[in-house]
């Protein structure tokens, strides 16, 4: 059930709206083209992806899950403040994304 729940939880998180909506916030901070910054979130995924699941191995579980979820705050943080200050929007998505990656592998362990 506990599983069940975190899986839940992590859908609802809002990863998903990053990914759909990311050329566009890239466009707002000031990029030129919102391509350069999705290239940079899809090319991202595949090494943090390895990282969390090297990470999981040497360090266990919960602190990877603690200190990604730490991170997912502070890129959730960079993500809101990023509309009012319009230049840390590209690093709060990457921040974002790179820990729910970490935090992604640590939970489909559990399954």
């Amino acid at each position: 059930m506990i599983v069940v729940g975190l899986m839940v939880c992590q859908q609802s998180g809002g990863i998903n709206a990053i990914g759909f909506y990311a050329s566009e916030t890239f466009q707002t901070a000031g990029l030129s083209s919102g391509k350069a910054g999705t290239i940079a979130y899809a090319l991202i995924q595949i090494p943090i992806t390895m990282l969390g699941v090297v990470l999981m191995d040497k360090s266990g579980r919960r602190p990877l899950l603690m200190v990604s979820s730490f991170r997912t705050f502070l890129g959730c943080f960079l993500d809101g403040t990023s509309f009012f200050f319009k230049s840390q929007a590209v690093s709060g998505v990457l921040i974002l994304m790179a820990s729910f990656r970490d935090g992604s592998c640590t939970l489909a362990d559990h399954v």
